[in-house]
């Protein structure tokens, strides 16, 4: 075997390692949340991306965000949103578009830790959660995903490669008395400050 088949097999090796260890981790979940009857939305998968759905992150925030609460310990929330996606997609067309939109959602899943939640939110946005995670973590979180996604090229179906829009990213921590929608909604407002800065940033 040679040492491009041996870095195909590593990475190959690793990627199903995360993904098998992501897969026990919202099983989990989803069992515990069974118990307790509210099972609503928790097989919600979206098509395109593979990833949970909004409705499905919405049931499992609040959970996550009582149990951090009662134990005393931090929790975030990170939303991405890629940059002036629907000019993206009125100029390369949305096969491309969604090939793009696959590429963001697996490079970010990539660059998390099996516990850290993911979700599309619809569109071009994606929410991570990221339990006991202190803001600070967060914002190292949100560089690290930034950096990888920006380092992505996206391939299409031809083998050809298209030019990488860019991201903006919102991070927020869980304040007292908030819920976990309260929670994603100043995510979303510290994407909103990101994208009227002018993109391409990282916003609290």
């Amino acid at each position: 075997m040679n040492n491009s088949h041996e870095q195909i097999h590593i990475h190959n090796s690793h990627l199903i390692s995360t993904l098998t260890a992501r897969l026990r981790h919202a099983d989990a979940i989803i069992a515990e949340i069974s118990e307790t009857g509210d099972f609503q939305g928790y097989s919600t998968i979206d098509a395109l991306t593979g990833l949970h759905s909004r409705s499905w992150l919405e049931q499992v925030i609040e959970r996550q965000v009582q149990r951090c609460a009662m134990d005393g310990r931090p929790i975030c929330a990170v939303i991405v949103d890629i940059d002036y996606f629907k000019t993206f997609n009125e100029r390369y067309g949305h096969t491309h578009g969604d090939h793009v939109l696959y590429s963001v959602a697996h490079t970010i899943s990539d660059n998390l830790r099996p516990a850290e939640i993911i979700a599309r939110c619809g569109g071009d946005e994606f929410a991570v959660l990221l339990p006991t995670v202190e803001i600070e973590m967060a914002r190292r979180i949100a560089e690290r995903l930034h950096a990888g996604v920006m380092g992505a090229v996206p391939v299409m179906p031809d083998g050809s490669t298209i030019p990488h829009p860019t991201i903006s990213i919102g991070v927020a921590a869980l304040q007292p008395g908030q819920t976990g929608k309260q929670l994603l909604a100043e995510a979303g407002r510290a994407l909103s400050r990101a994208k009227n800065s002018g993109g391409n940033c990282i916003s609290e």
